[in-house]
């Protein structure tokens, strides 16, 4: 009570040991490395590098030796070890992958998900895994994947680029690769081209619901799960958000998956989804809600994985480009002396439209 008679010193000494306590935590830290702090954890450190959070997670990770753990607020379930030590990588993602499930409670997060492969465990992993890779590393799918991005380059991105360009108009080049990426992975699962990549850039409710579930699904890390369930009951907020994106994916996977029970063996042009059908009967697959529902859901955890990581990179790369003119001065020179091409805008032109297997 004696420090509460004399408020001009008690406003003094509360700044002092905010300090010392920050001298004593720094002490053996590394330049980079954020401040455990009472109550709020290392966010603070966080917020103030937030602008910059993939050059400051490498300087942190690089200072601690690849690997280091964060604590998040006390009353955030947000605590997490990052890596990007490779033996670390190895052992958990391959090596000993079976040790470390997902869990029950990330299943509860990501429901979204369903029963595709980001959300499965054990066995159901296992059958996912197995069939994907067969499917990636067949010399049919490459040929295929070939085939259908050089269209939508020929078809799609070079035309809207195109525009833009005549145009003299400003454009978000993330989106394009979205777009790009998403076409591209539709007709690779689903065999149909949404045509989402076209001047006019429409509306399609499915591919903005990929862009729509980042941020909500980023909520349920760190808010309590009793919290946004009440949320998702009442359907507002984010919540709404996600259940708005499910509703936009059901409605788009599910008419072109319910093609598949039409199709003959000759007249089989939803190939990748018939073998995940023919698996899951071979393996009598007890999926929580069916056959019509496990092929949704392994088309869109495909979706996801092929959307917006590619699209990402290419944004990225084109960023890193852009910012650096010597780098974009020796490719253009490389592509000239490899191809053999002249300061002619049709052989330019002829590059763009003609894939390397023609």
């Amino acid at each position: 009570m004696a420090l509460f008679a004399y408020p001009d010193e008690f406003l003094f000494i509360i700044p002092l040991i905010i300090y010392l306590f920050y001298l004593i935590s720094r002490k053996g830290k590394k330049t980079s490395e954020p401040t455990n702090w009472p109550l709020v954890g290392m966010l603070p450190a966080v917020l103030q590098n937030i602008h910059r959070a993939h050059d400051y997670a490498t300087e942190v990770l690089t200072e601690c030796g690849g690997t280091y753990e964060f604590k998040g607020p006390w009353f955030c379930n947000i605590d997490m070890v990052f890596t990007s030590d490779p033996a670390n990588i190895h052992h958990i993602f391959s090596k000993n992958f079976s040790n470390y499930p997902k869990g029950p409670q990330f299943r509860k997060i990501f429901e979204i998900l369903g029963d595709g492969i980001f959300n499965a465990d054990f066995e159901l992993w296992e059958i996912h895994r197995k069939t994907t890779l067969s499917l990636l590393t067949h010399a049919d799918f490459s040929r295929s994947l070939e085939g259908t991005v050089w269209n939508k380059v020929k078809t799609g991105l070079y035309p809207v680029l195109d525009s833009f360009c005549k145009q003299g108009t400003d454009f978000d080049l993330q989106d394009i690769f979205q777009r790009f990426t998403f076409d591209n992975i539709c007709k690779l699962v689903l065999d149909y081209d949404p045509c989402s990549l076209r001047v006019d850039l429409p509306y399609i409710p499915c591919d903005k619901a990929f862009s729509d579930v980042a941020e909500p699904l980023l909520h349920r890390h760190i808010i309590p799960e009793s919290i946004w369930k009440i949320l998702k009951w009442l359907k507002i907020g984010n919540e709404k958000k996600l259940l708005e994106a499910s509703e936009a994916f059901d409605e788009f996977i599910y008419p072109l998956a319910n093609c598949l029970e039409k199709n003959t063996e000759k007249d089989n042009r939803l190939k990748l989804l018939t073998v995940f059908k023919k698996v899951y009967e071979e393996k009598n697959m007890g999926s929580s809600r069916g056959l019509r529902s496990f092929l949704k859901d392994t088309a869109l955890n495909l979706m996801f994985a092929g959307r917006d990581t590619t699209s990402t990179c290419l944004t990225w790369l084109f960023w890193l480009i852009a910012t650096n003119p010597s780098a974009e001065t020796k490719i253009l020179e490389e592509i000239k002396t490899q191809l053999d091409l002249k300061e002619d805008k049709k052989k330019w032109r002829f590059l763009m439209w003609k894939s390397p297997g023609n």
